[in-house]
């Protein structure tokens, strides 16, 4: 007598696999970037003799990549703000106020009153900054 076993169900497969064309996440990855760099990059000329920039889906499409990652990703690459150094600094470091030589400045002052035994307190430090910054930035008066 034949005993029936039932047969397991299949394995659910996800509608869209990231990697479904490319083998490993770091093939992804530079696809991705190629596809970046298509969209970011590229203009092409169109019937009219028109350069037209190139669309994300394009790009997803030719590079096999998430479309809407790679919208998501250029449109964060084209509104970046510099900060006053002139760099993308999203992890803060972005308020800098003084420049190099005040810095400078403000860490001899503190090392003085360390030696006179006196330490400087954050009040003290502040006042400081606010005199140079007064003193380098001045106010027009009318």
């Amino acid at each position: 007598m034949d005993t029936y076993i039932p047969s397991s169900p299949p394995i659910p497969r996800p509608a869209w696999v990231p990697y479904d064309k490319h083998t490993t996440k770091p093939d992804y990855d530079r696809a991705f970037e190629a596809a970046r760099r298509y969209v970011l990059e590229e203009s092409h000329e169109n019937e009219e003799g028109e350069e037209e920039d190139q669309l994300p889906s394009v790009a997803a499409r030719i590079f096999h990549v998430k479309e809407d990652s790679l919208r998501q990703s250029i449109y964060r690459s084209r509104t970046k703000q510099r900060n006053t150094q002139g760099l993308f600094n999203k992890h803060g470091g972005n308020n800098k106020i003084l420049d190099a030589a005040q810095e400078r400045a403000i860490f001899q002052y503190c090392f003085n009153q360390w030696e006179m035994g006196m330490g400087a307190t954050h009040p003290m430090v502040y006042a400081s900054i606010c005199h140079l910054k007064k003193v380098s930035n001045p106010i027009p008066s009318f």
